[in-house]
């Protein structure tokens, strides 16, 4: 009014946006799904061919910790929802990520705080792939690691490649030599033959 006092009461309320959640925690998946799709079709192996990362030991442990970090029980965790695939994120049998929209959302929906914690907790989703991120990607991290070992192979077979190059050209000079040496030899014994033909 006049003075300032309010009039009229307003109700506001606060709630989960559960379809916003749901996305997002899609999103994550769809992340985790691409990378373990990759691994697969790296790391495949038949009788036809292998992939370049088919016999790399660094990749196939990846690909078990990421499989270890979907199927294992949080830890400490005694509550309705104790693992990810209780509320539909997992595998197939294949290896391939999975998320069940629907079997999230009604995970959600009936204890959302357990869900969450699943989620964000201590030994949660986040918590289980950022503590593997950094093993793996970090200064000492087994890729990085991985990397630094094939990026010396790398120089090393460059190096290689290089002295073979070098021997190559070598070769081929001392061959141009040779065979102009023959040329000279083969035009000498020419003359010499005309000569002789002359003589008679």
């Amino acid at each position: 009014d006049e003075q300032g006092v309010p009039t009229t009461t307003t109700t506001l309320s606060v709630a989960a946006d559960t379809v916003k959640t749901g996305e997002n925690i899609e999103g994550l998946t769809a992340i985790i799904g691409k990378t373990m799709a990759n691994l697969t079709k790296t790391m495949k192996s038949s009788k036809d061919g292998a992939g370049i990362l088919a016999f790399d030991s660094t990749a196939r442990m990846l690909r078990g910790a990421i499989s270890d970090a979907l199927v294992q029980p949080q830890s400490g965790n005694t509550g309705k929802y104790s693992s990810l695939t209780m509320i539909g994120i997992g595998q197939d049998r294949y290896g391939a990520m999975t998320f069940d929209k629907d079997e999230f959302a009604a995970a959600l929906a009936a204890d959302k705080d357990g869900v969450m914690d699943l989620i964000t907790g201590t030994d949660g989703l986040a918590a289980r792939f950022k503590t593997m991120t950094d093993d793996y990607t970090l200064t000492e991290g087994f890729l990085t690691s991985r990397k630094t070992m094939y990026d010396a192979r790398s120089e090393d077979i460059k190096k290689a490649i290089e002295k073979m190059e070098e021997r190559v050209l070598s070769y081929e000079k001392r061959i141009k030599h040779q065979f102009a040496q023959l040329e000279m030899m083969v035009s000498g014994l020419s003359q010499q033959s005309a000569a002789l033909s002359s003589l008679r």
